[in-house]
Parts: structure tokens; C-alpha cells; sequence
């Protein structure tokens, strides 16, 4: 028993705890939008270097934790634990307006100052959500990408492991249990249950 990815509580329920949250409106992203716009209207350059800009301004907007260009994606350099989840997943070339959303954006009017357009992506303050979505994929907290994994059955002995686990991980671990041999070409291991 798993899932794809977990999810926040919601920012009132947080706020009430009296921990940080903060719902972040179509107006909040349209505003942050229109600035880089000027922004990036006042200094025309190289792709690499704008899009770096991008990213520097993005990251003094509050509800924003984190801008990150191609080159910091693909860079093997230091990074904390936000730019690793983000390093695993970046495809060079690829990029996503999310979460930088707004009814236009959605409905495929991407202005051309939005950041995606340098391939610059962002991470959102823990427990800041948008308008559009309760939880959605993307994020790199703890509460989206540390989900339980659960296996029960004959063989599988009552343990508790804190150790990481992948999805691709399953797969081999299944064929395990059933005793096959996955092909060569699994990129999973089998994890340590019985």
C-alpha cells in the first residue's frame, strides 16, 4: 500500500496550529507575474543571465522559498535537500509554469516573461498553497515526497524501516516476494522486508 506523493494539511488548519501557511491567490501570482515582467523588460540579455535574474527576484517574493535555473538543475554542485529533489527529477529542455499559476496560464496563455520561459522552477514556502490546488505534484517537502510504503502478507515480517525507498524499488520487491527474478533491466533493488 503506497501512493504517488502525500499531501499538506491546509494553510487555515496550519495557521490555526499556529505554525507558518499562507493561501496564495490567483491575484498574489498575477502580481508577482507582472513584475518580473517589468523586470525582465528593464534588462534585456543572454537567456542564461535573465532567467538568473528571474530566479534572484523570484526568491524575495514571500511566499516563494526557492527559484532555480537550468544551470543550478544541472549542476552537480552543493545543494540542500529542495534542489536534490529537484536535481532528480529536472529534464534539460523541460520546464513547468506550475506554480506559478492563473486562469490564463491554465488555459495556455503564457505570457512571454513567465519564468518558465528561462526554464526557471519554483518552490513554494512549506504550506503555502495556490488557488488552483490543495496539494498537487511538484512540491519537495517532506509532507509530499516522505510517503509510508506498506507490504503485509505470508513471508513479510512485522518491521518498521525508516530507510528510503523509490517507486521503481516496488516492482523487484514484488517479484521477489513471488519468487521471480526481475530482468537485468529493473532499475529498482529489492528492499529488505522478510
Amino acid at each position: 500500500l503506497t501512493a504517488d506523493h502525500g499531501a499538506p494539511n491546509i494553510a487555515e488548519f496550519e495557521l490555526r496550529e499556529g505554525r507558518p501557511a499562507r493561501r496564495v491567490t490567483q491575484e498574489d501570482i498575477q502580481a508577482v507575474l507582472d513584475d518580473i515582467e517589468r523586470t525582465v523588460r528593464g534588462h534585456p540579455g543572454p537567456d542564461s543571465v535573465t532567467g538568473a535574474l528571474v530566479a534572484r527576484r523570484l526568491e524575495q517574493v514571500d511566499f516563494i522559498l526557492r527559484a532555480m535555473t537550468p544551470a543550478e538543475l544541472a549542476s552537480a554542485g552543493p545543494a540542500d535537500g529542495i534542489v536534490r529533489a529537484y536535481r532528480n527529477s529536472y529534464i534539460p529542455g523541460r520546464s513547468t509554469t506550475f506554480p506559478l499559476w492563473t486562469d490564463d496560464v491554465l488555459a495556455g496563455r503564457v505570457g512571454p516573461a513567465h519564468p518558465a520561459n528561462w526554464g526557471v522552477v519554483v518552490e513554494l514556502e512549506a504550506h503555502a498553497q495556490i488557488y488552483t490546488a490543495r496539494s498537487a505534484h511538484g512540491s519537495a517537502h517532506p509532507y509530499d515526497r516522505e510517503v509510508p510504503l506498506i507490504f503485509l502478507g505470508a513471508g513479510i515480517s512485522p518491521l518498521r524501516d525508516t530507510t528510503s525507498a523509490r517507486t521503481v524499488d516496488i516492482a523487484p520487491t514484488l517479484a521477489e516476494l513471488a519468487d521471480l527474478t526481475p530482468p537485468p533491466t529493473v532499475d529498482g533493488i529489492v528492499l529488505e522486508i522478510r
